[in-house]
This record gives structure tokens, sequence and C-alpha cells, in this order.
């Protein structure tokens, strides 16, 4: 039954929000409005592991385009978007935890080979950014210049990630 029920969410989903190029959030003003600023947001569907290939492979083209992709991806703001600020909280800066979520998306997508280049450039951020941050540069790698130092999910998934990569492949 929950997997019926999860499937149906996938299906609504993709109904309401996917527009045949990306999923789209919505702003509620006095009415709801398509938000053109964009984000990983649009590419968290892939942690379902249940959307159509087609839909799948679009939102993976997307990632590793140049809006999303380079040598520290992912910025909260696509590289190419005019709100893109690499030290602004939420407007451009890397979060270790979008990484890590898009990393699960793109395994349960069947994207394992993205998913482990993702975080093989996710460790080599932290590691030669100086350490462990709220949010890192996307541009140069270290800290944010409002980020916290020594955040706690950033090092516990960033652990996860570590062992993850260390463990033998089957």
């Amino acid at each position: 039954g929950w997997r019926e029920r999860a499937a149906g969410h996938v299906e609504l989903l993709v109904a309401r929000r996917w527009n045949g190029e990306r999923f789209t959030t919505l702003a509620k003003t006095s009415r709801e409005v398509e938000v053109a600023c964009r984000t990983p947001l649009d590419l968290m569907p892939l942690f379902t592991g249940r959307l159509p290939e087609a839909i799948a492979g679009r939102l993976v083209a997307d990632l590793l385009s140049p809006s999303f992709w380079a040598e520290r991806p992912v910025p909260t703001v696509a590289f190419d978007d005019p709100d893109f600020d690499p030290d602004a909280m939420w407007r451009g800066p890397v979060w270790l935890n979008v990484n890590y979520l898009l990393v699960e998306g793109l395994r349960r997508s069947g994207f394992a080979e993205v998913a482990d280049e993702l975080a093989v450039r996710t460790l080599r951020m932290v590691n030669d950014g100086g350490g462990l941050y709220e949010y890192w540069n996307p541009l140069t790698g270290g800290r944010a210049s409002r980020a916290t130092q020594g955040f706690g999910w950033s090092s516990a998934l960033f652990l996860d990630l570590a062992a993850t990569r260390a463990r033998p492949r089957r």
C-alpha cells in the first residue's frame, strides 16, 4: 500500500510541477506564481527514485550542465541565474546537506556514477577548503564570508559521505 501511495504522489508531482523542462516551485502571493530562480530544489524530485526515466535523465542533464556543475557543485542558485551570489546564504553557496540529498537521489534514480562524482567533488571541496563550515563559496571552495565554522550537520554528512566512499564496492 505504501508503494502505491508513493507512486501516486510522484504522479501528482509530475502532473502539477513538471513543466516539460524542469520542476517548478510556486510562490504564493495574491496568486500562485512560478519562481523563475533556478535552484537545486528543481532537482530534488530525484530523491524519490521513482521518476519516469526521461524526466530523471533531464534532471541529471540539468545538474551536469554549467548552470549547476563545476569543480565545486552544486550552488544553491544556478551559476547563470541573475540572483547568483557565491557568498549570500541560499543565493549561491554550496551546502553539504543539499549535495548529500542529491547524491542519495542520484543513487536511488540509477545514476550511481554521477552520485559518486558529486560525492568526490563535495569531499574534495571540504578537504581543500580548510574545514567544515555551514556553507562554501562555489567559486573559491573556501568558507563563504558569513558561514559559521564547525557546523554540526555538515560534519555528520561529511563523515557519512567519506565512510560510504571508503567502503569497498561489491
